[in-house]
């Protein structure tokens, strides 16, 4: 069954804090290949822009390989965000995408 978050349980965004993200696992991949979850903030979404600009975007880089394929778990690192500006639309972009082997 699908239910909202919980937003009491949100604090309010501190610049000097700044936004930690951590993927830890993806859910339901429709292929059973092996995936990799890229994120970034957006603005300015570098992985989108042309030419890519990657300096803000971070990848999982370690997978717990006796995972299933449709629910892959990862072993990650909080990676923390400190944009030098943050608006209503600013949103984290978690991109999911199949590894070519």
């Amino acid at each position: 069954t699908l239910s909202l978050l919980d937003f009491n349980r949100f604090a309010a965004y501190r610049a000097e804090q700044g936004l930690f993200v951590c993927v830890d696992g993806a859910h339901r991949v429709r292929k059973e290949v092996p995936v990799v979850v890229a994120h970034c903030l957006f603005p300015p979404g570098g992985l989108y822009c042309d030419p890519r600009v990657t300096d803000d975007v971070h990848f999982t880089t370690q997978r717990r390989w006796d995972s299933s394929a449709k629910y892959p778990q990862f072993t990650q690192q909080w990676c923390r965000y400190k944009p030098s500006e943050v608006g209503r639309r600013t949103s984290l972009i978690l991109d999911v995408r199949a590894v070519d082997l």
